[in-house]
């Protein structure tokens, strides 16, 4: 069963939430194609930070991540989605991608997405229905049509 959540909009007063829970996710990741520096981390977080577009994503009133989503002409693109470390791998991200594949479906237009290459959740987005559509020596883009493969439950 898809975990109940809900999103509201992010604030400046969201950012150590948000600077938190994007540097935790990253890491090993990150880790994996430069290594880490956490100064050099927080440093790029602060300079690109802008709760505009982004939204904290609740569960049972608690802050359990959030997504940035941004509207192009012929898709939506995700650029990015960081869940804490409590909230991960019980089906909430599934459930947020799911609704947003939807939601750009239902708008005739695709979600698309880029992602680490070092980074699994690549499987995730395949089983949900992404494609990957190009690539750069560390990241591939990746783009939903339609209906997601995986349903979920209600």
């Amino acid at each position: 069963m898809a975990v109940p959540y809900s999103l509201r909009p992010a604030t400046d007063a969201d950012f150590l939430f948000m600077r938190e829970t994007k540097l935790e996710a990253m890491e090993p990741h990150v880790t994996a194609l430069w290594g880490w520096n956490r100064t050099e981390q927080e440093g790029r977080f602060r300079k690109g930070f802008d709760p505009t577009g982004c939204q904290i994503i609740t569960v049972a009133g608690a802050d359990a991540g959030f997504i940035t989503v941004l509207d192009h002409a012929d898709d939506r693109f995700l650029a990015g989605i960081y869940l804490a470390r409590g909230f991960r791998r019980n089906g909430l991200g599934s459930a947020i991608i799911t609704d947003l594949i939807e939601r750009a479906a239902a708008r005739h237009r695709g979600l698309t997405l880029r992602v680490l290459k070092a980074n699994p959740a690549r499987r995730l987005y395949e089983r949900l229905g992404f494609e990957v559509t190009g690539e750069t020596d560390t990241h591939y883009m990746m783009r939903a049509d339609g209906a997601p493969r995986i349903a979920r439950s209600i």
